[in-house]
């Protein structure tokens, strides 16, 4: 980050309340921040510049990434339990008696 008179640079592009907001929303629903600037507007370039001087949008920016994280955990591990289930075997019915039934 270079420091000039005017102190620490700033993209030359500003930041709408809407823009910010736009682009946590969409990093909070897809973990991704090209995906998110895209949604938003301004390019990721803009976005990380803004991180590296508002602290506050640093940490909205770190919970929405901590939610997509977590959203993409659960997912898998939703997978994973579909999958062990479709690979155990499911009980037959032998003799046209039903499974766990006593002859």
């Amino acid at each position: 980050m270079s420091e000039g008179a005017a102190g620490p640079f700033r993209s030359g592009v500003r930041l709408t309340p809407a823009q910010m907001a736009t682009f946590l929303d969409t990093l909070t629903a897809t973990g991704n921040v090209r995906a998110a600037s895209r949604a938003a507007g301004p390019s990721g370039t803009t976005f990380y510049n803004r991180r590296r001087i508002d602290p506050a949008f640093a940490a909205a920016w770190e919970t929405a990434r901590a939610v997509a994280y977590e959203r993409v955990e659960a997912a898998a591990r939703a997978q994973a339990v579909a999958r062990l289930a479709l690979t155990e075997e499911a009980p037959t019915v032998a003799d046209g008696r039903a499974p766990g039934r006593g002859r």
